[in-house]
């Protein structure tokens, strides 16, 4: 049976190197005959020397690749319909100016931020911050957030991102806050919030701990549920019913908008992340009006979970007179731990964390009078306010005051500057009695 020779094959044989040996190879037989002048033994002692030589180059001709040059054939391409079998490698998107990923916790990078949306009319007078839809790249614990539609009892904020900072000041007067960013970040990077319901009297401030997943979200999730609570959280049933609703609407949100926006970005798995969970620390506080045989003052329920911290400020009658305050839970500077105690989106850690609460002075009740100011601050800003207590400094009283918001910003970044005040989120919430 004859073997069977591939168009490849003759290709390689046909191709101008295989024609020049071959050529070479007669040329050299031509010659010997001639000069022999036909001598049979030579001739055929000659055509076994040629054999012997050309054997090899045709093996070597064989196994040598085709290029380009030595085959027309076109390339052949996959039918339509058919997906070729080859990995695809997922990389995530390049962060732009991004920080470290972590702060106090975990998460995000720099997606292409989408338009920021105008702020609404603040005429109403509920009003919830929200970071902008807008996502500083791809950071895990940043949010995707869309607002939501405002009502006659609800005002969505978006703070502008080229503020360097923001403050809101309710219509009734009665309080304002403050909040700036660590660093040189936009607003939509703070991740602190408040939240505030006015017809209940219940204020709120969150500081969502950096290394966690997406802190923001779920320090907002917080605020907003515990100033929509009637209660005081004072018993375990209590606490793990509220805490728990709040983990839902966190979960809910993370597994319907926050991971399939994401995986739009980068497939992954995120089982881990939501396993770790997000972690926040409270202070929250609740006016009643009482009156008694004395007079007519204020009662102050408060809630302090972690290392946000509230103050009651009372002013001097005359110049010659300090002013007084309490401070809670913390009264002194070293107390402002790096692990301080929070609350977790995890449901497997809601019982932990109520226990762990009952070692720790997380719930008080003061008395306020007439002229006093409530301060419920993020633990930065509770830290430095202790110091210049401490120190019969006056840098804090402005803030009392409705200052502008500039010069807020200029007196936080020159403590900050100056090492007194720690870079981070800085959240203050002040009310008027």
């Amino acid at each position: 049976m004859h073997p069977k020779i591939s168009v490849a094959t003759l290709s390689k044989w046909t191709n101008p190197t295989g024609i020049s040996l071959i050529a070479l190879t007669l040329i050299f037989e031509f010659l010997i005959i001639m000069f022999y002048h036909g001598d049979q033994s030579t001739v055929m002692i000659s055509l076994f020397i040629s054999a012997g030589c050309l054997v090899p180059l045709f093996l070597w001709l064989d196994r040598r690749p085709t290029s380009s040059s030595d085959t027309s054939q076109s390339p052949v391409t996959p039918k339509q319909g058919k997906t070729a079998d080859h990995k695809l490698i997922l990389t995530p998107p390049r962060t732009v100016g991004q920080p470290n990923a972590t702060n106090k916790d975990d998460e995000t990078p720099s997606a292409p931020s989408s338009p920021v949306t105008s702020a609404p009319s603040l005429s109403a007078e509920r009003l919830v911050l929200r970071p902008p839809s807008a996502e500083p790249a791809y950071k895990t614990d940043m949010p995707i957030i869309t607002a939501t539609a405002s009502t006659s009892e609800r005002v969505v904020l978006t703070p502008p991102i080229t503020e360097p900072g923001y403050k809101y000041s309710s219509p009734t007067g009665r309080f304002f806050c403050y909040l700036l960013p660590k660093g040189d970040e936009p607003t939509e990077r703070c991740e602190d919030s408040f939240d505030f319901n006015d017809r209940q009297s219940r204020y709120a401030v969150t500081d969502g701990v950096s290394q966690s997943f997406l802190p923001a979200r779920w320090a907002q999730i917080l605020a907003h549920h515990f100033v929509n609570h009637r209660g005081q959280l004072q018993s375990e049933t209590e606490f793990a019913t509220w805490l728990q609703a709040c983990s839902d609407t966190w979960h809910e949100w993370v597994s319907t908008k926050w991971i399939p926006d994401a995986n739009r970005k980068m497939v992954r798995d995120w089982s881990e992340q939501l396993y770790k969970g997000a972690q926040s620390t409270l202070v929250g506080c609740t006016l009643f009006t009482s009156k008694t045989e004395q007079g007519e003052h204020t009662q102050i329920e408060v809630v302090a979970i972690g290392d946000s911290n509230f103050f009651l400020l009372h002013p001097p009658s005359t110049n010659q007179q300090a002013w007084q305050y309490r401070a809670f839970p913390h009264t002194q500077p070293e107390e402002f731990g790096s692990t301080p105690q929070t609350l977790p989106s995890t449901k497997e850690r809601i019982t932990r964390t109520w226990q762990r609460l009952q070692d720790l002075p997380w719930h008080g009740t003061f008395k306020g009078e007439t002229g006093d100011f409530i301060l419920l601050t993020s633990d930065a800003l509770a830290k430095w306010l202790i110091a210049q207590l401490l120190h019969g400094q006056h840098d804090w009283i402005p803030l009392l005051y409705n200052m502008d918001q500039q010069r807020f910003c200029d007196l936080m970044k020159a403590e900050r500057k100056s090492g007194r005040m720690e870079d981070d989120d800085v959240t203050a919430l002040v009310i008027s009695l």
